[in-house]
């Protein structure tokens, strides 16, 4: 009795996924001056929170206020060195108190 050869099937290679590669970390600016700069020239919705804030506190929104205020929570933007800046890191609370102690600055 011979056998007859079974052929192996066919099998389709199976698709590999391409490695995810995560975007490249910007380098940070650790320069003060500049994340203000780009906070208050580049960043709308940080220029709508001083606005909401300073209505808030009836308190009169200036440049130097603005400055100042951004200042004291400087530690809290971040800017990459492509001018990419982000102000989310501020919270409510810490944006209210630095515009409450503008007056006394």
């Amino acid at each position: 009795m011979s056998e007859t050869p079974v052929e192996p099937e066919e099998v389709a290679p199976e698709e590999i996924p391409a490695p995810v590669v995560p975007d490249p970390v910007r380098p940070q600016t650790t320069s003060d001056l500049l994340k203000i700069q780009r906070a208050l020239g580049g960043d709308t919705m940080w220029g709508l929170r001083l606005e909401i804030a300073f209505k808030i506190e009836g308190k009169p929104d200036t440049t130097s206020s603005r400055i100042a205020v951004t200042k004291a929570c400087v530690d809290n933007i971040s800017c990459d060195i492509d001018g990419t800046v982000s102000t989310e890191g501020v919270t409510d609370e810490q944006l209210m108190e630095a515009v409450k102690r503008v007056d006394e600055t």
